[in-house]
């Protein structure tokens, strides 16, 4: 089962001076990981019995902050963050009732005592896409129909129930999942797995529409894994020049790199968030390494940073050149009005590069 944690992880202020955060929040994480370490556990099926719903849902809360780019989410509690996407999802006219225990069981089944692969990096995707839909349109250039709405349903389930480890450690240690999936997107096929039970218990959609939603979230979701990188971004850039709205295909690549950009898009927001979300993925990396150690399988060092500010600062600037700057580049060559993005990866990578190390 989820954990049923409903503050951030490691949440710090967001006015917090990053360098300070750096020596709380990157120190070595065995203590914190201990009920994860013994023993290694997926949960395999997902956690369909819905709580009650928050009685936050109940209060009112301001929306307008949902279109900015950076968004406060380390202000707000999960039970806020259902709320939040209840009122995004109202634009489709989905049934409320069903809306309310579809978010609840995403919540439910993301294990939100990870610093990272939590409920709020799910709903963190899900708002930057929806950021991006409001400028323009609900993206009505690129997607047709209920697509935009699908894609979002995609964006806040596409990590549900990461256990904090990546596919190569599932398949070094042999895991069940890997077994199921035939080492092939381990992660990524265990997430729609979820994700479409979920949506089946909460019967938001019938059986025809189920069969038509299956098919864009499941490519969706796939594209989201590291290993497909390359493919992603090769289809984008083979539909960029030549978009066709009425081409199912091209709808679904631009779909497919649209959540690869937003998935990888933390550094694209103000540094004093971007810098939390670094820290907190770097802090999963140091448990894996420690895991790997633990169960003598080949060790990851590549995503070993400790404490090392240097080892730190060169991992995340590393990521924005060679990863997500030109993911970004090359999607505001196409859609309009989100410029500051790869603006704000360049202020950011800058800031990084800035950053003193500790004496």
């Amino acid at each position: 089962m989820g954990c049923m944690v409903d503050k951030a992880p490691d949440c710090f202020h967001p006015n917090e001076n990053p360098e300070e955060i750096l020596t709380i929040i990157s120190k070595p994480p065995n203590e914190y990981y201990n009920e994860l370490l013994h023993p290694f556990i997926i949960q395999d099926h997902p956690t369909l019995n819905l709580t009650i719903p928050p009685a936050s849902l109940r209060n009112q809360f301001s929306s307008k902050d949902l279109t900015q780019k950076d968004f406060p989410i380390f202000s707000h509690t999960t039970s806020d963050l259902i709320h939040f996407a209840y009122k995004i999802f109202q634009i489709s006219g989905l049934d409320t009732p069903k809306l309310i225990s579809f978010l609840s069981l995403i919540n439910q089944n993301y294990l939100n005592n990870l610093p990272f692969h939590n409920f709020w990096h799910g709903f963190s995707v899900f708002q930057m896409i929806y950021v991006i839909g409001s400028r323009n349109s609900q993206l009505n250039d690129f997607l047709i129909d209920k697509e935009y709405m699908i894609l979002l349903l995609a964006a806040i389930g596409h990590d549900v129930n990461h256990p904090g480890f990546n596919n190569s450690f599932l398949i070094a240690t042999k895991h069940d999942l890997a077994l199921k999936y035939n080492n092939n997107s381990v992660l990524e096929n265990h997430h729609i797995y979820v994700m479409l039970e979920i949506l089946k218990a909460s019967e938001i959609f019938g059986f025809e529409d189920m069969k038509n939603i299956s098919l864009i979230i499941i490519e969706a979701i796939l594209s989201t894994d590291m290993a497909c990188h390359k493919k992603v971004c090769d289809d984008y850039l083979l539909v960029l020049g030549r978009f066709d709205k009425g081409d199912r295909g091209c709808r679904q690549k631009f779909a497919n790199y649209l959540l690869h950009c937003a998935d990888l898009g933390n550094q694209a927001l103000d540094f004093q968030i971007a810098s939390l979300w670094s820290l907190k993925i770097l802090r999963e990396f140091n448990l894996q390494v420690i895991c790997e150690e633990k169960y003598g399988i080949q060790v990851s060092e590549f995503l070993r940073t400790g404490n090392d500010i240097n080892k730190i600062k060169a991992s995340q600037i590393g990521f924005i050149d060679n990863i997500i700057l030109p993911l970004w580049v090359k999607l505001a060559e196409k859609v309009e009005n989100i410029e500051d993005f790869p603006e704000e990866l360049k202020r950011n990578k800058k800031k990084w590069e800035e950053l003193k190390g500790f004496e």
